[in-house]
């Protein structure tokens, strides 16, 4: 028999939400003409795959936050694959700013957004942060997942974004704003390479990955 603290703790502990990568759709204000995404199949099911060619302007594809977990969001599990990398990329430095995956988790506080970038670069070492934007009303960190590597192999991430809010932003975890939406993005502009990447699993995870934490060393799980 379950002791009753238990079954008070299975109710209220919040549920995964798998997100449809259908879903993913063009950011406007983020993004140029040409839209480089197309969703396709695969065997573990759908995922979006990125084609960027130069001279293409850059997009980006996305989905809003479920209203259940702006406040709650424990972690984002996805996969992702790279098939093209940018020659040279290093997101962190912006003469090369590009990286073969990225995938964005947006947080907002009155009329600020900040933004944590979780990238696939194809130069530096992995674990890499870098500020690339902090003003009154943007805040931008980037931390570095993956380098370079094996191509079209699939990878599984699980990250905890509320976790590295507080690491890169300050405050205290009770006190990270509003999680607003997800997004990725694949590009080659500033180093004019080819780049094709894919994604999907996207979950957004009720409680926090393994035992990551504010004081645990960083919020990611890589597999």
């Amino acid at each position: 028999m379950l002791l009753p603290s238990i079954v008070l703790f299975l109710a209220a502990a919040p549920a995964d939400v798998p997100l449809d990568i259908h879903s993913f759709q063009v950011v406007k204000q983020s993004s140029g003409p040409d839209d480089y995404y197309r969703v396709e199949t695969g065997p573990d099911g759908p995922y979006l795959h990125a084609a960027y060619k130069p001279p293409m302007d850059t997009t980006v594809r996305g989905i809003e936050a479920p209203e259940e977990l702006k406040r709650t969001l424990g972690g984002v599990r996805w996969r992702w694959r790279v098939k093209s990398f940018p020659k040279g990329g290093d997101e962190c430095n912006p003469d090369v700013g590009d990286s073969a995956a990225g995938v964005f988790v947006s947080f907002k506080a009155g009329m600020k957004v900040m933004v944590i970038k979780y990238v696939w670069n194809a130069t530096g070492k992995p674990g890499k942060t870098c500020e690339l934007a902090n003003n009154p009303f943007f805040a931008k960190r980037i931390i570095v997942l993956r380098v370079a590597g094996e191509t079209d192999t699939w990878h599984t991430e699980e990250v905890n974004p509320r976790a590295d809010f507080v690491r890169y932003f300050g405050g205290k975890l009770e006190d990270v704003p509003d999680f607003i939406g997800l997004a990725v993005l694949s590009d080659g502009d500033a180093t004019k390479s080819v780049v094709e990447a894919d994604y999907g699993g996207f979950v957004l995870l009720g409680s926090p990955p393994g035992s990551a934490g504010p004081d645990a060393g960083p919020g990611v799980a890589p597999k």
